[in-house]
C-alpha cells in the first residue's frame, strides 16, 4: 500500500529563500572586497618590481658605459703594446748550474721572435762560451740597429740558480755591450 504524504489536508508553502540569497550575497560582496584588495596588493608589487627593474636597468646602463670606456682603453693600449713591443726588444740571458753535474750549466739567451743561444758548458768551455754570448748578442743587436728601424734592445740576466763568476762575467759583458751601443739597456 502507497502511503501518499499530501493526506495532511494542508496546502504546502513556498520555501523561503531570503535568508539564504542574503548569506550569498555577503559571500559574494566578502570575495568581490578580497579581490579588490588582492588586485591593489599585486599592483602595489609590480609598481615595486618595476621601480626596482628601472633601478637595476639604469645601473647596468651605467656598468655597460663604464665597460665599454674600460675596452676602448684597453683596445688603446693594445695598439700602444703592439707599437712599443715593435720597438723593444727584451732579450733574456738564463744561465744556471745543473743539478746532479758539478761544474755543468745551462745557458739559453731568449729574444722575442728567436732562441739565440741553447747551449751547455762547463769549466773547459766557459771562455769560449762567454765569446759565444758576446758574438751572439752582438749581431743580434746590430741586426736590429739599422737606421730608421733601429729598436730598442733590453738585456735582462735571470739570476736564479746563476754562479758567481757566471754573473760576473756576464754582466761584464751586458755592460760593455751597454757602452758600446746607444740602443743596449
Amino acid at each position: 500500500m502507497k502511503h501518499n504524504r499530501r493526506s495532511s489536508g494542508k496546502p504546502q508553502s513556498p520555501i523561503d529563500l531570503t535568508p539564504l540569497l542574503d548569506v550569498i550575497f555577503i559571500v559574494l560582496f566578502a570575495v568581490i572586497i578580497y579581490c579588490a584588495r588582492l588586485t591593489k596588493a599585486v599592483q602595489m608589487q609590480i609598481e615595486t618590481e618595476k621601480t626596482e627593474n628601472e633601478s637595476t636597468i639604469e645601473t647596468l646602463e651605467n656598468e655597460n658605459f663604464t665597460l665599454k670606456a674600460k675596452e676602448k682603453t684597453i683596445e688603446e693600449l693594445n695598439e700602444q703594446y703592439s707599437s712599443i713591443s715593435e720597438k723593444v726588444l727584451i732579450v733574456q740571458i738564463h744561465c744556471e748550474s745543473k743539478a746532479g753535474t758539478p761544474g755543468e750549466r745551462s745557458l739559453i739567451i731568449q729574444a722575442p721572435d728567436e732562441e739565440i743561444i741553447n747551449t751547455t758548458f762547463d769549466r773547459d768551455t766557459k771562455e769560449e762560451t762567454y765569446d759565444l754570448i758576446y758574438q751572439k748578442l752582438k749581431e743580434y743587436i746590430e741586426d736590429n740597429n739599422s737606421g730608421e728601424d733601429m729598436k730598442v734592445v733590453v738585456l735582462s740576466i735571470n739570476t736564479t740558480n746563476i754562479l758567481a763568476g757566471d754573473m760576473e762575467k756576464i754582466s761584464s759583458i751586458v755592460n760593455d755591450l751597454i757602452n758600446t751601443y746607444e740602443n743596449v739597456y
